[in-house]
C-alpha cells in the first residue's frame, strides 16, 4: 500500500484509499502505519463472505488491490466474484 500511496501522491491524485483486513489487529498496525495519509478509510472486511452486508457497496470502487490475500481463502473463486 505505501507504494500505492506514495505514487498517488507524487503524481497529485486526489483518492480516498480503503484499507481493510479480516484482523482489528492489522487494521491498527496499518493506522499507525499510513498516518500521514490523510485519505485513509480503514475497516473489516472478510472476502469469504459478501461485502455488501459488511459496508462494501458493490460498483463504488474504482481500483481493487488484494495483497496476500487471495491466497488464503478456501474458495479462490468465490473470493474473485466477491
Amino acid at each position: 500500500s505505501v507504494h500505492v500511496l506514495e505514487a498517488l501522491t507524487r503524481a497529485g491524485i486526489a483518492v480516498e484509499y480503503h484499507y481493510t483486513d479480516v484482523s482489528p489487529h492489522f487494521l491498527k498496525q496499518a493506522e499507525r502505519a499510513f498516518a500521514a495519509y490523510p485519505c485513509m478509510r480503514y475497516g473489516i472486511l472478510d472476502i469469504e463472505r459478501a461485502p455488501e452486508p459488511q459496508g462494501f457497496a458493490p460498483g463504488t470502487f474504482d481500483a481493487v488491490i488484494a495483497t496476500n490475500v487471495l491466497h488464503a481463502t478456501s474458495d479462490v473463486v468465490g473470493a474473485l466474484r466477491r
